[in-house]
């Protein structure tokens, strides 16, 4: 994850000053081409992502002369092409503000016996909040993360306690798995936020906040930070989360649905198995429960498994019947969790059925469910609205735990149920869509000299140099791509089920300079190796050619903000600096950050 940071910071450079010549390609395609033994399906969920390029152009111009890329210019990322939300962040209130939850000093966190898991705890006090008894609203929730820790960091956890903690609460911090306070024990039945490897910066839509500082809502959290350290090094940390509240309040409250597997050693997974079926469920029985009766909105959603986990299926069925899946990730990517955002509405006589599958076949042992990052979970967290008191559907097979015939337990909020999931009746398979050419008067390419990114709602830096930038745009059954590349001869990118050529979509072209013509294929790699082109070309809208990019010129300031973000907190795990510059940058009055600690409430 270190190289997001070098990349942030050859892009700062670039932007600051700097003139660079850019080779940019963009085209259109349709998100399922109904070219099925040619072609990828840009599916929801993630993508591995595959990149390369080559200072030196195809001699001739032939599309067979492509000579290969060097190791230091390919690479594999991991992302979500359809869901997520604008590279941009949007405007927050004038009044916002924001607090750092984390601990007050670094801490040294403690691995014992080799383990490479550990799970620590720290207590805090949330701020005095402008609202008095109405409180604020949570509107934007960013990762504070120690750079140096970035590798061993595996998610973070914000709970709010129901109860006051004491000053002895307060003073104590710890392993999560010992024995902890009561009072702190109770708070993690609650959650505030949720945070895992690979997830960016949480925002609200503009209607929802997450409700703090009134009677109803907490005035205390308990910050519970998983870390991940195969290699047993040492670990000093005080990383956390960045709130931002608003006292203009908002007209909805957010709450989060945690749904899944019971987390419980005694359930296991067998070895050897490339694709084991995990099934969990909350049935309508307890959605009758946890839900009112004009039922709630889920705005966001994170899937989680640990490292066995492939792929995990969210299903959703109304009265018996089958809907669209509410998630689902065929490529399912350990170091890449994210909140994607969603628009979907839960009723009380819905039922959620979870599905992870699992590849054991590199071990020797059973898997149990557990919490360390070898071990498993199977679950998804929902954020939504209107907030319920109830946070939490849990599911599993007594008789497959205990060997005894018990049956199917579901714990429903503070509810045990022995219930398994209802019958439904399954969504019928789709007929396969017919293959249809391109319009041949969208296909001849056009030469460009300049390129205005600010069109596409997605930008992500695929390289450590900085030197691959990707910007696309989903739109309805189309997804339109731009490769932006520091390169005066061919790039490439596709993407495929196991992050390597064998399989993969492949677009690859590169610019003329010298006769200013554009030259882009579609094709499909069959092995490592040079991937020959498809005899169907399902690309159009082609565009592209050399572009200065530098001071004055092809400056996207809201992808700026959004590197000076990465830098600043990934660099100091402190926010105050780049609080300062981003409210300069969007003409935002100064607030002066706060920092929750254990028991204290300090300026920085």
């Amino acid at each position: 994850m270190l190289w997001k940071l070098f990349a942030a910071v050859t892009l700062l450079a670039g932007a600051s000053g700097e003139r660079v010549a850019k080779t940019v390609l963009q085209f259109s395609r349709k998100i399922d081409t109904c070219d099925s033994d040619r072609d990828q399906v840009v599916e929801p969920g993630t993508h591995r992502v595959i990149y390369a390029y080559n200072d030196d152009a195809p001699a001739d111009n032939d599309p067979n002369a492509i000579g290969r890329h060097s190791e230091l210019h390919r690479g594999t990322r991991s992302l979500n092409l359809l869901q997520g939300g604008p590279s941009e962040l949007p405007p927050m209130e004038d009044d916002a503000r924001s607090f750092l939850a984390r601990a007050s000093v670094p801490l040294e966190i403690p691995f014992a016996n080799q383990s490479r898991t550990q799970y620590y705890c720290v207590p805090m006090r949330v701020p005095e909040f402008r609202g008095g008894d109405l409180g604020e609203h949570i509107i934007r929730a960013e990762p504070s993360i120690l750079a140096e820790n970035l590798d061993v960091l595996h998610h973070i956890i914000v709970y709010s306690c129901p109860d006051e903690l004491t000053d002895e609460d307060l003073a104590w911090h710890g392993t999560c798995l010992e024995r902890i306070p009561d009072n702190l024990n109770k708070c993690r039945e609650n959650w505030f936020h949720v945070w895992a490897v690979g997830g960016n910066i949480w925002t609200y839509p503009s209607n929802v906040g997450m409700p703090i500082g009134r009677a109803d809502s907490p005035n205390f959290f308990l910050m519970e930070i998983h870390y991940d350290n195969p290699t047993n090094r040492d670990v000093v940390d005080n990383s956390g989360i960045l709130f931002w509240s608003t006292a203009q309040l908002r007209e909805e409250d957010a709450g989060i649905l945690q749904v899944g597997s019971i987390t419980d050693p005694r359930w296991t997974i067998p070895a050897g198995h490339t694709d084991y079926n995990w099934p969990a469920w909350c049935p309508t029985e307890c959605m009758e429960k946890l839900l009112p009766e004009g039922g709630i909105n889920i705005i966001g959603g994170m899937l989680h498994a640990h490292l066995a986990g492939r792929q995990l299926h969210l299903y959703h069925d109304r009265d018996g019947v089958e809907l669209a899946p509410l998630m689902t990730d065929g490529m399912y990517d350990f170091d890449f969790q994210d909140i994607l955002p969603m628009n979907a509405t839960l009723m009380p006589n819905d039922q959620l059925r979870l599905h992870c599958h699992y590849d054991t076949t590199d071990r020797d042992a059973e898997t149990p469910f557990g919490l360390a990052s070898d071990q498993e979970m199977c679950m998804v967290f929902l954020t939504y609205w209107p907030a319920q008191p109830h946070q939490t559907c849990n599911s599993g097979n007594l008789s497959a735990a205990s060997g005894t015939d018990e049956g199917p337990l579901v714990l429903c909020g503070p509810d045990a149920l022995l219930i398994g999931p209802d019958d439904f009746e399954a969504l019928p398979t789709p007929e396969p869509c017919e293959y249809e050419a391109p319009d041949a008067n969208r296909t001849t390419p056009e030469w460009i000299n300049e390129f205005d990114q600010s069109k596409y709602e997605r930008t992500e830096v695929l390289d450590r140099d900085g030197k691959f930038i990707l910007h696309w745009t989903v739109e309805e059954d189309e997804i339109h791509f731009a490769a932006e590349v520091e390169t005066t001869g061919w790039l490439g990118f596709g993407f495929g089920s196991a992050g390597g050529m064998a399989g993969a979509d492949i677009m690859l072209g590169w610019a003329d300079r010298d006769n200013h013509k554009v030259y882009l294929h579609d094709r499909m790699a069959d092995a490592m190796a040079r991937p020959p082109l498809d005899p169907f070309q399902d690309l159009y809208d082609i565009k592209g050619g050399e572009v200065m990019f530098g001071e004055n010129n092809q400056v996207n300031a809201g992808l700026i903000i959004g590197v000076v973000i990465t830098v600043v907190v990934l660099v100091t795990g402190v926010a105050f600096a780049w609080v300062r510059m981003r409210n300069a940058k969007l003409g935002r009055s100064e607030h002066a950050p706060l920092v929750s600690s254990g028991g204290t409430l300090e300026k920085i």
